[in-house]
C-alpha cells in the first residue's frame, strides 16, 4: 500500500468546501511528516520537533505528541480568518496544564497575537484541574464552558461552533454543550499564523503550550460553504492512514 494511502474512506467532513484545514497523525512512530488531508492541502509546519508517537493513541497508529513547547503552524489566509460562522475541532490528550503569568492554561487552536483573534483553550486552578474550557474571540468576546469538563490524561473532542445567521457560540466536549455564548462580532484580523497547541502573546513570551497529545484538528470556515453539525464530529478518519 503507497504511504499516505487511506485503508477505508475519510469522512465527507474532512473534504467539504468549508473544510479549509484537517490535520491528522499520518505516519509511524518517529515521524515527523504532518499534512493538510482537506481539499485544500495547506503547508503544515512543525515547530520544536514534534512527532508521530505511538505512546498515547484514540486511533491507530500514532498521535502527535507535543511537549508543552512542541506545536503545529497553518499559514495566516483568508481560509483561517473568521468573517461569518464556523466549527473547529480538536482530538486532544491533555496531559496537564501548563502554568505561565499566575495562570494555568492549555492552547489548543489559536490565532492570537495579543488581543486580536481567536483561541480555544482549557483552563484550570493547578497543572491537574481543569475549571473551564475557553474560547477567545479576541480579549472581547470571552466563553467560559464549565459543565461536562474534561479530565486530564484521557482522550477528548473540544469543539466551537457559531452558525452562519447567529452570534451564537457554543463550546462541546465530547459532543456535549459545555458552554454558550454570544460573539458581537467577528474576530480582528491579523497576519498571524493559526497555531495547534500554542498562544501567542507578543513580548511576553507565554505561550501556553499544550502538554500531550493530538489526535485529529479541523477547521469549517463558513465563508466557504455550508458548516457540519457540531455535535456529530466523532472522527474524520474511519480507519488508519498507513505512510
Amino acid at each position: 500500500m503507497p504511504p499516505g494511502f487511506f485503508a477505508g474512506n475519510m469522512s465527507y467532513l474532512a473534504t467539504i468546501p468549508s473544510c479549509v484545514f484537517y490535520v491528522r497523525a499520518t505516519g509511524l512512530n518517529g515521524g515527523t511528516i504532518f499534512r493538510d488531508w482537506s481539499n485544500r492541502h495547506q503547508t503544515i509546519s512543525s515547530v520544536g520537533s514534534p512527532v508521530n508517537s505511538s505512546t498515547s493513541q484514540k486511533y491507530p497508529p500514532c498521535s502527535i505528541a507535543l511537549n508543552g513547547s512542541q506545536y503545529l503552524s497553518v499559514p495566516d489566509s483568508d481560509l483561517v480568518e473568521l468573517t461569518s460562522g464556523y466549527v473547529i475541532s480538536i482530538l486532544a490528550n491533555i496531559t496537564q496544564l501548563v502554568y505561565e503569568y499566575t495562570a494555568y492554561r492549555s492552547a489548543l487552536v489559536e490565532k492570537y497575537y495579543n488581543s486580536d483573534e481567536y483561541g480555544l483553550q482549557v483552563r484550570g486552578s493547578s497543572v491537574s484541574s481543569v475549571t473551564s474550557v475557553t474560547w477567545g474571540n479576541g480579549d472581547t468576546d470571552i466563553i467560559e464552558g464549565t459543565s461536562n469538563l474534561p479530565s486530564l490524561g484521557a482522550w477528548h473532542r473540544y469543539t466551537v461552533s457559531k452558525p452562519n445567521d447567529s452570534s451564537t457560540v457554543t463550546l462541546y466536549v465530547d459532543g456535549n454543550v459545555s458552554g454558550i455564548g454570544t460573539a458581537a462580532s467577528a474576530p480582528t484580523q491579523n497576519s498571524s499564523p493559526l497555531l495547534i497547541g500554542k498562544m501567542n502573546v507578543q513580548g511576553l513570551g507565554l505561550t501556553w503550550g499544550l502538554d500531550g497529545y493530538v489526535d485529529e484538528a479541523a477547521m469549517w470556515n463558513g465563508a466557504y460553504g455550508a458548516l457540519p453539525d457540531p455535535t456529530k464530529i466523532t472522527t474524520l478518519t474511519r480507519r488508519m492512514i498507513v505512510g
